[in-house]
């Protein structure tokens, strides 16, 4: 996925969350970004300094890819039908979607709506 968004115009994947660290580390070193322009980040502001020196970053804590300062668009990937319903409503609460110019994108189809709407309700 790191690779392909790579190769799209205007596409940057600045932060890639993953439960394998060195799994995303390769993600970006195979698609072409050197060690040394990866950050390994552990808080929110970690993040946030990191993509602001244009940086590309790397955590475990899945609820900040919707938190993150300079994110526009969150792409879940992750095949985990309650995981991406979570990113989902991360990403509506942090107001990732629309109202402010922003969206969220979903490679993700098998979400629990079921989830998603009743934590809406709440």
């Amino acid at each position: 996925m790191v690779s392909q968004m790579m190769l799209m115009k205007g596409m940057i994947p600045a932060m890639v969350t993953s439960n394998k660290i060195q799994d995303a580390i390769d993600a970006y070193t195979l698609a072409g970004v050197s060690k040394e322009d990866i950050v390994v980040a552990n808080t929110l502001s970690e993040i946030n300094v990191a993509m602001e020196k244009e940086k590309y970053v790397v955590t475990n804590i899945t609820e900040y890819a919707t938190k993150g300062n300079l994110v526009d668009v969150v792409v879940d990937a992750t095949g985990v039908p309650d995981v991406g319903a979570r990113v989902a409503i991360d990403a509506i609460m942090n107001k990732k979607t629309y109202g402010n110019g922003k969206y969220r994108s979903r490679c993700n189809c098998r979400a629990n709506i079921k989830q998603i709407s009743k934590k809406m309700q709440e």
